[in-house]
């Protein structure tokens, strides 16, 4: 995604970070990408109209085959 990161640091429930960990794996993107397509997905569906793009899977890894 964006190549300006700022490092972060958040505390996540060990479900939440189960589910990062299965999102990352399925779609073949890095956790940071899964949490930033989450905000961006929710942003957009909360502030509808947002001039937020739509979340896009970044390119560089191929997504796994199932």
């Amino acid at each position: 995604m964006a190549t300006d990161k700022t490092p972060s640091s958040y505390r996540f429930s060990g479900r939440a970070r189960e589910l990062i960990d299965r999102l990352a794996d399925h779609l073949g993107v890095s956790k940071t990408d899964v949490i930033e397509m989450a905000v961006r997905l929710l942003a957009r569906r909360e502030f509808e109209g947002a001039a937020e793009p739509a979340p896009r899977r970044p390119r560089g890894r191929p997504r796994k085959p199932e």
